[in-house]
């Protein structure tokens, strides 16, 4: 039977709109993508050979990857240039984690589609509220598609630099060297990803401040 067939899913199960359920399934599935971009990054800048890096990635969650990279790159990232482009990456990334991680762990209010509550971290007992509508899911993954361009696009910036460098030691060394890929400039950095804060009902959020009087000058 097609698709077109029949409903799915049933009424019965059905917790949120088609396009609620399509902006959430593609959130999940390019955050993967990204998170493999991610780890393909480290196995290129940790001073370990590839496939103890390789393994090693594959067993770190996500926040110790992430600690591990920033501190890799502050120790031995020697180029400001891209140590500064790096850091970036990785603070999108960060944000993009934080995302998925409450997306990944929220309730569904079934009474309001872009509603959802998740257990505080620290408090089983205390419920913080989201308000995520299905514009703002689709924000938030396309930022994480950002993210994940940008990612591969320094992935390809640091394994060109990686087979240059190679390249030179093996010519200064005598040894017939393969031609690296040429080395491509450092990608444009995209803007930060939106974080995802607890709902504020309108009675308490503070009013944005006024811009500033003008002098008359």
């Amino acid at each position: 039977m097609a698709d077109s067939d029949t409903q799915w899913p049933d009424d019965y199960h059905r917790l949120t709109s088609n396009d609620y359920l399509l902006a959430f399934g593609q959130v999940a599935l390019v955050y993967n993508l990204l998170e493999g971009a991610m780890r393909d990054i480290f196995i290129i800048i940790a001073p370990l050979p590839r496939e103890f890096a390789e393994d090693f990635a594959h067993r770190l969650n996500n926040r110790d990857l992430i600690d591990l990279l920033s501190a890799l790159i502050q120790k031995n990232e020697t180029d400001v240039t891209v140590r500064e482009a790096l850091e970036h990456c990785l603070a999108c990334y960060d944000t993009c984690t934080e995302n998925r991680n409450i997306l990944l762990h929220v309730e569904v209010d079934v009474r309001a589609e872009s509603m959802f509550h998740k257990r505080a971290s620290k408090n089983a007992r205390r419920r913080v509220k989201f308000e995520v509508s299905v514009k703002d899911m689709r924000e938030i993954a396309e930022q994480m598609g950002h993210t994940f361009s940008y990612a591969m696009s320094l992935d390809s910036f640091l394994s060109a630099r990686r087979a240059q460098r190679f390249n030179s030691l093996s010519t200064r060394s005598g040894i017939a060297a393969p031609i690296p890929r040429a080395l491509s400039t450092l990608p444009e950095k995209p803007p930060k990803p939106r974080k995802l804060t607890p709902y504020q009902p309108p009675e308490d959020r503070k009013d944005d401040p006024p811009p500033p009087r003008s002098s008359g000058a």
